[in-house]
């Protein structure tokens, strides 16, 4: 499937309002979408992945749910 546009963890904390520590402990869930490599050390990550698994967990854009 491919994306058309990626976004950052940085980016993705923005949108929903939550510190890099809890990006990191949500990255730990298996059903959290995969990161895209883009270059060496640089990961991206597809927005509608992201967006569709907010959603599944009941959370809103610039909110905590």
């Amino acid at each position: 499937m491919s994306c058309e546009q990626y976004i950052t963890l940085s980016e993705i904390g923005k949108m929903w309002n939550v510190s890099r520590s809890t990006l990191w402990r949500l990255r730990k869930d298996p059903s959290f979408p995969a990161a895209a490599p883009f270059k060496a050390a640089i990961k991206r990550y597809c927005k509608a992945d992201i967006l569709e698994y907010m959603s599944s967990k009941g959370a809103r854009a610039n909110g905590r749910g």
